[in-house]
């Protein structure tokens, strides 16, 4: 004889040699058998049984109000979302109406509207499959509060920072639900089945800080209602408590049943309110609320509020310069306001950190210095930021001229503010910045022959000065400024003759300049003539002036002979030439 028990899904085999031991042991025959496994605690008996008996109520009147409202005002097969008139008649978030015009009750309707047809359906679906889960695990009335709650809270915290838009949908009633899963995951862990850990608590908010991600990027997203409704979600799942291990508190039951009947019939009341509004205001009531909405849009504040959140985003060059107009004409207005500087100096920095190489950027950034920060008090602090936001920049992006060129420009005026016990420091500064730009850009003569003449300036260091103007030199050797620095460079180093051929180099090659180059030669062409005039001043001081005098005087000869066509240049060379013999004589 055998028999079978099943505990605990365990088959055990009883043998009829146990059954007749327990016989000896004066026990009955007739074997009682253990009770069927049962839960420890009957609360979850029961719970199950509730869910068993689940019915999606306020899941389905969520859709059901959504879908009416939305075919009521827009339609799926039109390719022209829902117009802002219609919007506005029917509730939908704009902070002047809000606040304004105290129509509180947009923060409820506005989370029933959508605008165009994938908003909608995105939103209704995740409300079915989210919804259904929360309000089978919480119950109906905490889904109720949840979700509106949730709702309006997205709403009040996008008073904060969405301003000048029109906004609409579900979203932060979905983020509310969202943090509840999160709360739940992580509060009942211990206590959930398997199946509901892979999709409640931390695995969800991947997907959360996703979406959050995206619409950052995308400007028609409000990030802030999202937020609002996921940390309103948070804090009620604090308080809520899923049914699943909810005590049979009758009076706690009570509690919640009336705070979801008063949420709801907050929500009727503003509902009612709206219609009210869209089907009794005349049609000025409504063009005046349009206009005021259009008025908060298109006001100078507005769009620049929009293209600075666009421009925070993503880079868009036609956005950037779009904004940069906006700054300009706004300190156009109010030249001496603060607060247009520090907005064009943020944005410069800005877009020079997307688009180092743009020069126009990196000449209104020196303009904008020079034009409104200048002579101010604050000036010496100013320049360091401007320096730093330039060196901060290049050590990030590298080597880009225009930049390089700002910094230069920059260092230079530092080194002019800089009191004389400071001297020395700005002076090693703008060295090392110099040797860093030949190092990075050895091609380009421009940077040898600054320094090259940043020591001419100031009389010091004149052998490396001659030997940094002849590299530039040899890199582009028809280019007149940089003849005319090798020029200055060997009179500074006592080489008066090699200084007298390089200015004479520099008129030959200003005579055959062309149009494009013009501005500069005639630059060059000026400094040489300076050059000429304190080399001549210096005449007594040259120590071979046997050897100087002559070779300027096939200096005269030459340029008098092959260049007549122009008679100012053949004026001023006759009264250097006077000049000299004068001293010469005397």
């Amino acid at each position: 004889m055998e028999m079978e028990v099943r505990r605990h899904d365990r088959v055990i085999g009883i043998t009829s040699e146990t059954i007749r031991k327990w016989e000896d042991l004066g026990r009955s025959s007739t074997t009682t058998l253990p009770p069927p496994y049962a839960p420890e605690n009957s609360n979850t008996l029961n719970s199950i049984k509730l869910l068993r008996q689940f019915h999606p109520s306020f899941t389905l009147l969520f859709i059901t109000l959504n879908t009416l409202i939305y075919f009521l005002i827009d339609s799926p097969f039109d390719n022209e979302q829902a117009s802002l008139r219609k919007l506005i008649q029917f509730g939908a978030y704009s902070y002047p109406l809000i606040i304004q015009n105290n129509e509180y009750w947009r923060l409820v309707t506005s989370a029933f509207l959508h605008i165009g047809f994938s908003h909608f359906a995105f939103n209704i679906g995740l409300i079915l499959i989210l919804g259904l889960l929360i309000e089978r695990i919480y119950g109906s009335w905490q889904y109720l509060i949840i979700y509106l709650t949730s709702a309006v809270t997205g709403n009040l915290l996008s008073l904060f920072w969405i301003r000048d838009s029109v906004g609409a949908g579900a979203s932060g009633a979905v983020f509310g639900v969202m943090g509840v899963m999160v709360a739940y995951g992580i509060w009942y862990k211990n206590k959930i089945p398997n199946y509901q850990k892979r999709i409640f608590g931390y695995r969800i908010l991947p997907f959360i800080i996703l979406d959050l991600i995206i619409g950052i990027w995308i400007p028609q997203i409000n990030v802030a209602a999202h937020v609002g409704g996921f940390i309103s979600g948070l804090i009620a799942a604090v308080f809520i408590t899923p049914q699943i291990y909810r005590s049979k508190d009758s009076h706690r039951s009570f509690q919640t049943k009336a705070i979801g009947i008063l949420v709801g019939s907050a929500t009727t009341c503003c509902f009612v309110i709206a219609i009210l509004h869209s089907f009794t205001d005349t049609p000025d009531m409504i063009d005046a609320r349009v206009e005021i909405v259009m008025d908060t849009i298109k006001s100078p504040d507005s769009v620049i509020r929009q293209y600075e959140i666009r421009t925070k985003r993503r880079y868009n060059r036609r956005d950037f310069e779009t904004l940069e107009l906006l700054y300009l004409e706004q300190l156009q207005n109010d030249p001496e306001s603060t607060t247009w500087i520090n907005k064009l100096k943020s944005f410069y920095s800005r877009a020079l950190e997307s688009d180092p190489s743009n020069k126009n950027w990196n000449e209104n950034m020196l303009a904008l210095y020079f034009r409104n920060v200048q002579g101010t008090t604050d000036e010496a602090t100013e320049l360091a930021d401007y320096i730093a936001t330039c060196k901060g920049i290049a050590r990030k992006h590298g080597y880009h001229e225009p930049l390089y060129r700002n910094l230069e420009i920059f260092l230079q005026h530092a080194l002019t503010l800089a009191p004389y016990e400071n001297q020395p420091t700005k002076q090693n500064e703008l060295e090392e910045f110099y040797y860093s730009a030949i190092e990075v850009d050895k091609t380009n003569p421009t940077w040898q022959n600054n320094l090259a003449w940043y020591y001419v300036e100031r009389k010091i260091k004149s052998a490396k000065a001659v030997i940094l103007a002849q590299n530039a030199v040899k890199l582009s050797p028809s280019n007149s400024t940089l003849l005319d620095t090798l020029a200055w460079a060997y009179m500074r180093n006592q080489n008066h003759i090699k200084s007298l051929h390089v200015f004479e180099a520099v008129f030959w090659n200003v005579s055959k300049s062309n149009k494009n180059n013009i501005s500069e030669d005639q630059a060059a062409e000026k400094s040489s003539w300076h050059g000429l005039t304190t080399l001549i001043d210096g005449f007594s001081s040259i120590p071979n002036s046997h050897d100087f005098d002559r070779a300027f005087s096939d200096f005269h000869r030459r340029l008098s002979t092959d260049l007549t066509q122009s008679a100012d240049f053949q004026a001023k060379l006759t009264q250097a030439f006077n000049r000299f013999k004068t001293l010469r004589d005397n």
